[in-house]
């Protein structure tokens, strides 16, 4: 069923729409001499999933066998890139590397290269619906480069990340509608008196 709410749409909110996949923006960690920031918008697919079981222990009790949780885990997360001639996505992960092995092949302490990363959803008008943070992350497997005569497309990279905890918020529910309808009703009333002069 399609609601035509016509001139109430302030309410438009609290019908939700269906969540899209490519409504989504990925905030990479700072790493010093890169630039995270550009890196972050050249993200082509992010997958990663929520807490899994990994190990069962099992019990046998008379004729029944019983199963436990014994070990949870957060998968890998796989993210593809589009790279572009500055060699901004190789060289960000290679700085990164760089924080995890020194030049004499020796591992540094993971607080040195454990990062947090944050992925967030959001609503067709853009605003944020909810945020999910992955800690402990660093690379794993480093970008692949390909060459090709076959096709003409742009290159890809592929990089998968450790990531040892993930946490997630909602931040679209009502109180959070009503400000952000609220901020955007107060930025159009500005918009409208500043066409005026």
């Amino acid at each position: 069923m399609k609601f035509k709410l016509g001139t109430i749409d302030w309410l438009a909110p609290f019908f939700p729409s269906y969540q899209r996949v490519y409504s989504w923006e990925l905030f990479l960690p700072l790493i010093p001499g890169a630039n995270a920031d550009l890196v972050s918008t050249r993200a082509l697919e992010v997958r990663f999933g929520e807490y899994s079981i990994s190990n069962l222990f099992e019990m046998v009790y008379g004729g029944y066998r019983y199963k436990y949780v014994y070990e949870a885990n957060v998968p890998d997360c796989t993210i593809t890139f589009v790279e572009k001639e500055d060699r901004a996505v190789a060289g960000y992960f290679l700085k990164w590397q760089r924080l995890i092995m020194d030049e004499n092949g020796l591992f540094r302490e993971k607080n040195k290269y454990a990062k947090s990363m944050i992925f967030t959803f959001n609503a067709t008008s853009g605003e944020e619906t909810f945020c999910i943070r992955l800690d402990g992350v660093f690379p794993t497997k480093m970008p692949e480069y390909r060459g090709t005569y076959r096709e003409s497309g742009a290159l890809l990279l592929d990089v998968t990340l450790n990531v040892d905890r993930i946490s997630h918020e909602n931040v679209g529910g009502i109180t959070h509608r009503i400000l952000g309808k609220a901020k955007g009703l107060i930025l159009q009333g500005i918009s409208r008196v500043l066409r005026r002069f």
